[in-house]
């Protein structure tokens, strides 16, 4: 691996940081970053926060108290809540999978279709476009909340 490229990100190539680019790089660079940009959409081109904020919270997340209270909205549009016996603030996605989540859900929904359709790990990351540590990271994450279950 040369020596100016740091990780082995699927989104990076050799020539990233080059200071002149050939055509072919950067119409590589260009296709690259569409096809990323197509597979991994911000949160908020997504319509995410409207499908989530219809579903009702009927209890706190982390003490299961009903007194709750509404408390605004996320950076992402996500309603917040406030919990009125522990004080805590949450939102409908806390202790799930998407908990803390900077991906769409429709992304999540996609890497768990490849992991449950027994794709390989390599696989995986190849298709989402993550290095191998991302891909075992979200499998353990995966796997720790169904072993909750």
């Amino acid at each position: 691996m040369p020596d100016n490229i740091k990780s082995k990100s699927r989104r990076r190539t050799p020539w990233t940081s080059a200071e002149e680019a050939t055509p072919l790089q950067t119409f590589i660079d260009k296709c690259t970053e569409r096809d990323y940009n197509h597979r991994h959409p911000r949160l908020d081109e997504m319509e995410e926060s409207a499908f989530l904020n219809s579903y009702e919270v009927t209890q706190c997340k982390h003490c299961g108290s009903p007194l709750i209270r509404k408390e605004g909205y996320s950076d992402k549009g996500i309603r917040r809540y406030r919990c009125k016996e522990c004080g805590k603030r949450f939102n409908i996605l806390n202790n799930t999978v998407f908990d803390s989540h900077r991906l769409s859900i429709s992304e999540w929904m996609g890497f768990l279709l490849d992991i449950f359709g027994f794709g390989s790990s390599n696989l995986t990351s190849k298709v989402n476009r993550n290095a191998n540590n991302t891909t075992k990271y979200w499998i353990s994450k995966v796997f720790l909340l169904l072993d909750g279950i």
